[in-house]
């Protein structure tokens, strides 16, 4: 996936929140949910690196 498509996605899930909570505030709506988006896009992230780094080290040892 490109990298602009993958910032574009956790603003999209933000919107996505305050669309849903309407009752909340949107400081409200985005504290309770924050914290998980950014856990799950660096586990994201931290999984599309190790798999740079194992498709590289495969390209080289050939």
């Amino acid at each position: 996936m490109s990298l602009s498509f993958q910032l574009d996605l956790p603003k999209e899930e933000v919107r996505s929140l305050i669309r849903t909570h309407k009752d909340f505030t949107v400081h409200e709506k985005l504290k309770r949910n924050a914290y998980q988006i950014v856990v799950e896009y660096r586990n994201w992230l931290i999984n599309e690196i190790y798999k740079l780094l194992l498709t590289s080290n495969v390209s080289a040892s050939k």
